[in-house]
């Protein structure tokens, strides 16, 4: 953008250097119209009560503009010493043709409102107000100094204070609508912040998804994709404003059918890959709430699907087989217990004992499977030892 608020060479913006090169633009066109005013068939040309000083200020409107509008091409010196230099001129230079044109009742000093308005503008807050109090005091003393030639009467005053209240109030208006709009800048660079990092955040969110997303706009051209949705494609990469009947004529039929249902929430359907190795499954989302709206089409591989199912199953065969071992143990433990009972006893044949060493041996093997199974199942706390990094 053009208008942009950062600070070129120079100091100031863009846009306060091109207000400045403007209001020297103004000052020649003025000038220019002022020598023209001063000529003997110019019907303002009677008012004029001291020729010599009205065109010694005009011409100084007429020559010193070009320079000024010079200085602002090449941004030398700063930003703040120009627009103090040339309001400052601007207010005696206007001062002097308002005395030379027959004082307050002449119309010039309504000329500064417009060069004041365009200073508020230009240096916000405390220097606006400055400029102004210039001004008004400026307009006091031409009054002054009018009443005393006899060029003036005392009811002038209160047309050059009624003035000066003017000017004070267009500085006061001016700035407090600069301050508005300064806010409002500020509020919006920071949404463009925030906007732009979430961009980013979905973009790299988008990235790193195993689900192709492709978001599609009402004429089937795709806006938004991510690497999953061309792997699972078939393509390499999907260009910008891509058509979707182009990338993938069944994928566009798929889009077509879900618009004619009625666009209902969450729709699933099946795609096989162009290669018939795998299927996909296909979930749309309208996007949106107008009723030519886009769709959010959501890719996934039935495969992956299929082995996360497994990957479940198996979790859940594991737990099963935890808690069987765990109710296993107990009645073996109570066999192991029996058996040992009655080796123990006086009354057994060495025959019986031969079978009671076997049940023996096969509970200890049975008990030693049902804890491995309980060790799988079973979260271990990690082991800490001090380790000798030389050796």
């Amino acid at each position: 953008m053009n208008d942009e608020p950062t600070p070129r060479r120079g100091g100031g913006t863009t846009a306060g250097w091109r207000a400045l090169a403007l209001l020297s633009v103004y000052h020649f066109v003025l000038g220019l119209a002022l020598v023209l005013v001063q000529g003997r068939d110019s019907v303002l040309a009677p008012q004029i009560t001291d020729p010599w000083l009205f065109s010694l200020a005009a011409w100084f409107f007429l020559l010193f503009s070009p320079l000024a509008l010079f200085l602002s091409a090449i941004r030398v010196p700063p930003f703040r010493w120009q627009v103090y230099v040339v309001l400052m001129a601007d207010i005696i230079v206007l001062l002097t043709l308002m005395h030379a044109s027959g004082g307050i009742n002449s119309g010039i000093g309504l000329l500064l409102a417009l060069s004041l308005a365009v200073g508020s503008l230009l240096t916000p807050g405390s220097t606006a107000y400055f400029f102004a109090a210039a001004a008004t005091l400026g307009i006091i003393a031409e009054q002054t100094l009018a009443h005393l030639q006899g060029n003036a009467a005392l009811w002038d005053y209160v047309h050059a204070g009624m003035l000066g209240i003017a000017l004070l109030t267009i500085a006061f208006l001016v700035d407090a609508l600069t301050a508005r709009t300064r806010m409002a800048e500020l509020r919006l660079k920071a949404q463009a912040v925030d906007l732009a990092d979430t961009n980013t955040i979905n973009a790299h969110v988008l990235a790193h998804l195993d689900n192709g997303i492709l978001v599609v706009d009402n004429r089937g051209v795709i806006r938004t994709s991510n690497d999953a949705a061309a792997e699972f494609l078939g393509s390499e990469t999907i260009a910008p404003e891509a058509l979707l009947a182009t990338l993938n004529p069944e994928l566009s039929r798929i889009l077509m059918e879900w618009r004619q249902e009625g666009m209902p929430e969450n729709a699933s359907y099946g795609l096989e890959t162009r290669d018939d190795q795998s299927e996909l499954s296909i979930r749309i989302k309208p996007l949106g709430e107008e009723p030519y709206r886009g769709a959010i089409l959501l890719i996934e591989s039935l495969d992956k699907l299929r082995a996360e199912a497994h990957r479940v199953k198996l979790a859940s065969l594991g737990q099963l087989a935890a808690s069987i071992a765990h109710e296993i143990r107990n009645p073996l433990s109570a066999i192991s217990q029996a058996a040992q009972l009655f080796e123990e006893s006086p009354e057994t044949s060495p025959r019986e004992h031969r079978l009671v060493e076997m049940i023996s041996r096969n509970t200890v093997r049975m008990n030693r499977v049902i804890e491995n199974v309980l060790a799988i199942s079973r979260r271990r706390e990690p082991e800490t030892r001090p380790l000798d990094l030389c050796a």
